[in-house]
């Protein structure tokens, strides 16, 4: 088990997504982004409990969204049920309410626009969404327009069955060029098989620089409790800046921007004495979104790297999806055939993350692949103080839909370096 560890994107929960100001009726495209924040939540609890939570639960909410149109029946309602959808967001309304959100986000501009992968200063978010299919298997078009419009897919023709590993591979490479090699294998061997027919896959890669940077000859060896009770010492940034600030009784949260980006990360923090599972719990509930405000506050915050991969079969399954892996699995909206060989149903969910925070700022990436086979086989006052030299959980989440992209966890910070 890892000690550096992440929080899934429910981060903390539904009411993080609903961190922007909004209207008193919101958007399908908002209640789309509580949605997928309240299904964080629900996989964070089962990731936590496997010892490694680390994830992007906005990349694998995209990829089970671009599952779910072509579910019928029990299938399309686990799925939905799952993802906390309301009754009345499906059908066009919910492919036109993921449109908005992702476009609310920044992800199809950006990958309109392109990105400059050497710049330093200018914030980088790309997602990259995909179907891969079996050569001369025909989808049904409509499904295929669909991905195509609502989340800017592509569509790759690869033999799953005369050549596995060469289809591995290309997905493969295809998800490290889309995240800047930080997902290098989300596949790895034995995922695929010769009974692969279908592979959606969705990859984000985020990178900012900090709105007020940490100076590298601040950054000096401090101590850092873990949470055994041992104490270790870890290189630890640390500036007095102008930040957003909220503090309850056993916890604190601290919020970073970064240039140009309504991105921003949130570091939750107990109070000593306190545990970081009882300080999750008070922040899922997202009360201190609203107690936000802008303090004067001296950072201590060590530099980490969080990473995780997950097989999400079982977690999913336990979630409530489970005829989507079982022989009554019906996505006959994907492929119209009749015979057995022409029923599919999922075989994995995988799904890999990746976070480092440094001087500079952050960058994160994050992948998820869905495997379908037949079912036949300023100062006012003293500053306020936020030491993070105990574990502690992040955040990285859009202001403008509130859409959780990346949480995690740290217990220790020298984990994942070199």
């Amino acid at each position: 088990m890892t000690p550096l560890r992440s929080l899934c994107f429910a981060f903390l929960t539904p009411a993080i997504m609903l961190q922007p100001a909004m209207a008193q009726t919101p958007t399908d495209a908002e209640r789309l982004a509580a949605a997928c924040n309240q299904f964080a939540a629900d996989l964070h609890v089962k990731l936590s409990a496997k010892g490694s939570p680390t994830s992007s639960p906005a990349s694998i909410s995209i990829a089970l969204l671009m599952l779910l149109p072509a579910a019928r029946a029990e299938t399309a309602r686990e799925m939905a049920s799952l993802l906390h959808l309301p009754d009345d967001l499906a059908g066009e309304r919910l492919q036109t309410a993921a449109r908005k959100l992702l476009e609310g986000v920044g992800f199809l501009a950006d990958k309109e626009k392109g990105t400059d992968k050497k710049s330093d200063e200018r914030p980088v978010l790309v997602m990259t969404n995909d179907v891969w299919v079996q050569n001369g298997l025909d989808l049904v078009p409509a499904y295929v327009e669909l991905l195509r419009t609502s989340f800017a897919a592509g569509q790759g023709t690869l033999d799953f069955h005369a050549d596995t590993e060469a289809a591995r591979k290309k997905i493969n490479a295809h998800i490290a060029n889309a995240t800047n090699q930080r997902i290098a294998e989300l596949l790895a061997p034995g995922v695929l098989t010769a009974e692969t027919r279908v592979v959606l896959t969705n990859a984000l890669w985020w990178k900012g620089a900090w709105q007020q940077r940490f100076h590298v000859e601040s950054t000096l060896e401090a101590p850092f409790q873990l949470a055994s009770g041992a104490s270790v010492n870890v290189p630890t940034m640390r500036h007095t800046e102008h930040h957003g600030y909220a503090e309850g009784d056993e916890w604190q949260v601290l919020t970073m921007g970064f240039r140009a980006s309504r991105i921003v990360c949130d570091i939750v923090l107990p109070k000593k004495g306190c545990s970081l599972a009882s300080a999750e719990v008070v922040v899922r509930a997202g009360d201190y979104v609203k107690s936000m405000t802008g303090e004067n506050v001296e950072v201590r915050l060590p530099r980490f790297k969080a990473e995780a991969t997950h097989s999400l079969r079982a977690p999913l399954q336990e979630l409530g999806m489970r005829a989507a892996f079982g022989q009554q699995a019906d996505f006959s909206g994907m492929h119209a055939g009749t015979g057995p060989a022409d029923r599919f149903c999922v075989s994995e969910v995988v799904h890999k993350a990746w976070v480092a925070i440094d001087e500079n700022g952050a960058e994160a990436a994050a992948a998820t692949a869905v495997t379908l086979v037949p079912t036949s086989a300023v100062q006012q006052a003293p500053p306020k103080e936020f030491h993070a030299d105990r574990p502690f959980a992040f955040v990285l989440r859009d202001t403008a839909t509130g859409l959780v992209l990346f949480v995690g966890r740290v217990e220790d910070p020298r984990a994942n370096q070199g």
